[in-house]
Formats: C-alpha cells, sequence, structure tokens
C-alpha cells in the first residue's frame, strides 16, 4: 500500500466513543482474523469537499464489510462531506484498497496532501475522482495538471499545482460505502 499511515492501538474508550455506529467494530481481533475476515479502521476523516484538518491517523480497531473480498492493505475510514453524494454519502464509512498498478484516472481514490512534506506522520486528506492531463516527451511523461473531482456538481474541482504533486500521495481506491 502506498499508505504511510502508522499503526497504533488506541484504548478501548476512545474506540468505542469513535466507532460504535460502525457495524462489526472489534478493537483487538484475533490475528487470524485480520486480512481474512476483518480489515483495519483508522482515525481518518477525509474530505468530500476540499481537503480535510491536518491529523495523522492511527488504527483504532478492525471491522468486517460485508460482502467484499479482503486483501491486505485495505482500511475503513470515514469520509465526511457531500462532493462525493450521492455515491459516498457525508459521515460514512468506507472501504479503501490499495490502488492496483497502472492508471488512476477515473478512479475514486483516497489522497493525503502534506504541505510539511513529511507523509509518515499524517497530513490532510480528501476522497475525489481523479483526473490527469498528460504530456508526452522523449525522455517519458509528465503530468500538466492533476485534479480531483467531485461527483456531486455543486462542488468545485480541487486543482493539484506542479509544485504540489510530490507532496501528494494517493493512499487507496475506494471500493465501498460499509454504512
Amino acid at each position: 500500500m502506498a499508505a504511510p499511515l502508522r499503526v497504533v492501538t488506541a484504548s478501548a474508550d476512545i474506540a468505542e466513543r469513535e466507532n460504535r455506529d460502525l457495524p462489526g467494530f472489534v478493537d483487538e481481533p484475533a490475528e487470524e482474523e485480520r486480512f481474512t475476515r476483518l480489515v483495519p479502521v483508522y482515525s481518518l476523516e477525509a474530505a468530500a469537499g476540499l481537503w480535510g484538518p491536518e491529523n495523522a491517523p492511527e488504527e483504532i480497531g478492525w471491522a468486517e464489510p460485508a460482502g467484499v473480498s479482503i486483501k491486505p492493505g485495505m482500511l475503513i475510514a470515514r469520509v465526511r462531506g457531500q462532493s462525493m453524494e450521492p455515491k459516498i454519502k457525508d459521515g460514512s464509512w468506507n472501504l479503501f484498497r490499495p490502488c492496483p498498478h497502472g492508471s488512476r484516472e477515473g478512479r475514486i481514490v483516497l489522497v493525503q496532501f502534506n504541505s510539511r512534506c513529511d507523509l509518515e506522520n499524517g497530513g490532510r486528506f480528501t476522497v475525489k475522482k481523479y483526473h490527469s492531463a498528460k504530456s508526452v516527451t522523449e525522455e517519458g511523461w509528465r503530468h500538466e495538471q492533476i485534479e480531483l473531482l467531485p461527483l456531486n456538481p455543486d462542488y468545485d474541482p480541487i486543482i493539484v499545482a506542479p509544485h504540489e504533486g510530490p507532496e501528494m500521495v494517493v493512499v487507496g481506491e475506494w471500493v465501498s460505502l460499509i454504512q
């Protein structure tokens, strides 16, 4: 997974308070249930709007995403905002997987941005549909422009400036709504 999310076990009272609405939430599952039946839940809240607040996500428990083939690297995170409605609802829990190799064009992605260039210690997150305009030269290709597009027409895209590209990481691809 391209995601440099930290894995830190939170206390049961924090997990209970923050995740009581997530079906099947478990604080500490048996080792054999991890990435077979259960997926880690992170304290990450991604904005469906502009960029979310600066935070350093931590693993706070595990949950079972029904009807999905579970693979290593998957994670569950909450999405806040309305820019991805009606597909992704405000306040919903969502399942993400590592982005497959190749083009991200047209995929709904979880993106991390950190203006301090320290991706391992968190940043600001958003969920958007990925679009990039590329140019091809003799040396290869390069991004001319990256746009992070909302699904809701009431919201504007996020235009990623060329100098911001190195500070942006696609953490994962959206799989499904959990709740």
